[in-house]
């Protein structure tokens, strides 16, 4: 599938179909790797993510660069109404399950954002793969990424150790995958 192909699918499983303003996601370009530079750097992101320590640059850019073609390892972009980035989803589509890990931007949080942006990715790896499932991997102690996750439609489906550390996995099924109204 070609880049502009995969781009138009992206944008075509984010359009708004929820009451928050997210009406798009995209294909991450290599003009995107400041910013998510910048938003792994945030100290939320940080505290939910399993390596508490950030890339250096030299080797996020390179990371990115590597990434940001690769059909198995889509990075995704929310857009609000406005064009405005809302947060980013990487997802590992090669092997079974497939995997998601969103971040909604620091100056976007709380407004709704994380469960609209996990379902539009989710659409996103169902349409563009044959993975017959997609996981998502969280610290116990993380009580916001969970509920966004509960809140898209995925069920906790066991726990797992990642890095010496206790963590819980959230999976949904290819076919019982439904993009409802978020409440």
């Amino acid at each position: 599938m070609g880049t502009s192909e995969m781009e138009e699918r992206a944008q075509r499983a984010g359009r708004g179909r929820s009451e928050v303003d997210i009406v798009s996601i995209r294909l991450a370009s290599i003009n995107d790797s400041a910013l998510l530079w910048t938003w792994e750097h945030d100290i939320a992101v940080r505290e939910n993510s399993f390596a508490e320590s950030p890339r250096d640059k030299e080797e996020f850019v390179s990371w990115f660069a590597e990434r940001v073609h690769d059909a198995a390892s889509p990075i995704l972009i929310g857009l609000a109404h406005d064009s405005i980035p809302i947060g980013r989803a990487y997802l590992e589509l090669a092997k079974e399950p497939g995997v998601i890990h969103v971040a909604v931007a620091p100056d976007q949080r709380g407004k709704g954002y994380s469960p609209v942006l996990i379902q539009a990715a989710t659409e996103y790896a169902f349409a563009n793969s044959t993975i017959a499932s997609l996981a998502g991997y969280m610290r116990v102690m993380s009580v916001a990424p969970i509920r966004a996750f509960e809140a898209a439609g995925y069920e906790q489906a066991g726990a797992t150790i990642i890095d010496d550390e206790d963590a819980l996995v959230y999976a949904i099924r290819r076919e019982d995958f439904v993009r409802r109204p978020l409440t």
